[in-house]
């Protein structure tokens, strides 16, 4: 090392760098720049960040800082290369990349968001997820946008297994066995990063640097080809010919041109509509993962363009709990950088598989073709658990769904909550429910278990397990007795003429005894509903074809009859 070290500085030797200075020169000026990181710990730590990027054509590392602020010296410390947790910025690689690429999950495939077991703290449910809840069923592509860790965790434990994700990490992906922990034992302690929580949510033994995040996710906007990174070409001898070091460009297929095409297409929907939406800028195809460990100690962003691939860890030297201000800091600054990388480049896409693409509609909830359950599940309108995802052609699934089934449900007695609040669920119909309160709708045909069936998950209402457990209190609460089926009476209308008391009504044709006491044989609106009024006939006084004019006087005070009462006769209004 000493001898190397004086012909590096003394030698006359030539090394032939790969840095690029303009892309260098984008990120000098955000990282040196201490407005970007003007979030001091709360012991007084200088927030620090890291970045590489890679030309993702060449393979090329063309831009690194390893701090923040103006460089002060030489052979300080490179936090590029300095191991940190990765946390979820570690799925698209360990979990989802390895489980595309043995045909285990396809973006429909729809896992349940529920705790994989009870083994987190005091006997609690694990994992938790970052937004606090478990959502149930979830499909692959709307769980790795919104980093659901259940999902990750599944697939790690239920698809793959830690062991093929190590592997594929080591073998495909380039990653240091020096990194990443095989077995190590400390005070009794046993370490390895050969299991489900390091490789499902990136808490590893010791971490990983910006350098290997890098050169891994830029296999996939190449297509799944891993070229090794590396910062310069060649070393050659003061006399300006003999080559002494020749850094020949390694690469190798990682994964199907597929898998690739699978993490792309979820990855820009990750930042389009997920959790990378902070790093995204205009004009330009990208794709990206955040990252962040438990308390906020550890944040990343790894995303790439069609031109570039950059890795970005932010944090404390020290490790300390970061404010929540700063959750979205390394996506922020992956923008920043990026953005003024690309000023001038032309958009371009990512390259399509060999097989081609089709697009098929699919159920939320099953991941198949759906059926007509699907489209009037109970929790939504009409078509709104289904939805069109794009396929690599061969993997499009070609059967119907099987999870949703049908229900007869009475629509006057929603289930409530604890709080006496609707759910949005309906008991099911009883034999006494009428058919104009029935509605036929559809829900789960899932009952869930073990750790799952511990906790609260926002699904599990519409569930056919659900209602099986309620009993008896799954049917109406309402509509608990026949309904009189008795024919209604048939009424002839009255005909009245104001002066003739013989047409008027009776007690019988009103509603009630307080409308009969308020008839008016001169004021129709108070005449029974159903009565028609017909063309008096007053009695002439006068001699022949003499018409005397007659003035009807006005009803009597009408005695009050009080409901309940017996009388022997109806009473008749005085009048005319």
């Amino acid at each position: 090392e000493q001898v190397a070290t004086q012909m590096v500085y003394s030698g006359g030797l030539k090394i032939y760098s790969c840095f690029n200075p303009k892309v260098q020169a984008c990120v000098d000026e955000v990282y040196q720049n201490l407005e970007n990181f003007n979030h001091d710990s709360s012991t007084g730590q200088q927030l620090q960040s890291a970045i590489t990027v890679i030309d993702n054509e060449t393979g090329n590392v063309v831009a690194v800082a390893g701090g923040v602020g103006e460089k002060s010296g030489s052979l300080l410390l490179n936090r590029a290369l300095s191991q940190r947790q990765p946390g979820s910025a570690i799925k698209p690689l360990a979990v989802y990349a390895p489980a595309l690429e043995y045909g285990l999950i396809t973006p429909a495939t729809v896992i349940d968001d529920s705790p994989y077991n009870n083994n987190g703290t005091n006997g609690a449910a694990w994992p938790v997820n970052s937004f606090g809840a478990y959502r149930g069923l979830t499909n692959v592509y709307t769980g790795l946008q919104n980093s659901v860790n259940t999902l990750a965790v599944k697939i790690m434990g239920d698809y793959i297994t830690p062991q093929l994700s190590f592997d594929f990490l080591t073998q495909n992906l380039g990653f240091s066995t020096d990194h990443l922990v095989i077995r190590r034992e400390s005070n009794g302690t046993v370490y390895s990063d050969i299991d489900i929580a390091p490789l499902a949510l990136g808490g590893l033994t010791d971490g990983i640097t910006t350098l290997e995040m890098a050169a891994a996710y830029a296999s996939f906007p190449r297509g799944g080809v891993y070229i090794a990174p590396r910062t310069y070409t060649k070393v050659v001898a003061d006399d300006g010919v003999t080559v002494l070091l020749d850094n020949e460009q390694e690469s190798s297929i990682a994964m199907k041109d597929s898998t690739a095409w699978y993490i792309n297409y979820m990855l820009r929907n990750a930042m389009i509509n997920g959790t990378g939406t902070y790093a995204r800028f205009d004009g330009m195809t990208m794709a990206g993962k955040t990252g962040t460990t438990s308390s906020r100690k550890d944040l990343y962003f790894a995303g790439y363009t069609p031109y570039y691939t950059a890795a970005v860890w932010s944090g404390y030297d020290q490790p300390e709990r970061m404010s929540s201000s700063l959750q979205q800091q390394s996506a922020v600054i992956w923008n920043k950088v990026m953005s003024a990388i690309h000023q001038g480049l032309e958009n371009a896409s990512f390259p399509e598989p060999a097989a081609g693409l089709v697009q098929k509609t699919v159920c939320l909830d099953s991941g198949l073709l759906p059926t007509d359950a699907c489209r009037h599940d109970a929790r939504v309108g009409e078509d709104a658990r289904l939805t069109t995802l794009t396929f690599v052609r061969g993997d499009e699934p070609t059967e119907f769904c099987d999870v949703h089934v049908d229900r007869t449900v009475c629509l006057d007695s929603p289930l409530l909550n604890a709080s006496g609040e609707p759910t949005g669920m309906y008991h099911l119909a009883g034999e006494f429910c009428p058919e104009e309160s029935k509605r036929v709708v559809s829900i789960l045909d899932i009952a869930r278990e073990g750790a799952a069936a511990s906790v609260t998950v926002k699904d599990n209402k519409f569930t056919t397990g659900h209602l099986d457990a309620l009993g008896a209190a799954a049917y109406c609460d309402v509509h608990t007795t026949a309904q009189s089926t008795e024919e209604p009476k048939e009424t002839t209308p009255v005909e009245i003429d104001p002066y003739d008391p013989t047409t008027w009504p009776g007690v019988e044709d009103f509603d009630s005894v307080e409308d009969y006491n308020n008839f008016n044989p001169f004021d129709p609106s108070t005449w029974p509903n159903h009565g028609a009024q017909v063309t008096p006939t007053p009695t002439p006084s006068g001699g022949a074809g003499e018409t005397p004019e007659v003035t009807p006087a006005p009803p009597a005070a009408s005695p009050t009859v009080t409901p309940g009462e017996g009388t022997d006769e109806p009473f008749i209004p005085a009048g005319g």
